[in-house]
């Protein structure tokens, strides 16, 4: 019975939805971000536009907040690559080449590698002349 119960109820309350590790600040941030994103395309035709925005909250706030950031803005993320209002999947997508992408960026990093704004560059190497 509670199957049935859960199911026959709108799954649009965030802290149902969400994995129990999710605090309540990252799904705040999520919302936010969501509105950010949303907010950067025409108006949507979403069946439930509640159940909608409730679903891709709950995706983005399974990520740390620099995927989110990513993928939310529009210089560098969805905004700047679809056309249209992504669907969950595509977000999930997003938010996964993005994790990617900044754990690359972090392990570059380590190895003493720099951004100048356009390019990653080599550490410099100490000549050892004596």
């Amino acid at each position: 019975m509670e199957i049935e119960e859960t199911l026959s109820q709108p799954q649009t309350d965030l802290s149902r939805t969400c994995a129990p590790s999710i605090d309540q600040c990252q799904l705040d941030y999520a919302a936010v971000r969501a509105r950010i994103l949303f907010g950067c395309y025409r108006k949507g035709d979403a069946n439930d536009p509640e159940t909608y925005t409730a679903a891709i909250t709950a995706i983005l706030a399974e990520y740390e907040p620099e995927v989110i950031q990513r993928v939310t803005d529009p210089r560098t993320g969805i905004p700047r690559q679809l056309k249209f209002m992504p669907n969950p999947a595509e977000v999930a997508e997003a938010c996964d080449k993005s994790r990617v992408t900044i754990e690359a960026e972090r392990k570059v990093v380590t190895l003493g590698y720099s951004w100048n704004g356009e390019r990653w560059q080599k550490p410099k190497q100490h000549d050892h002349k004596g």
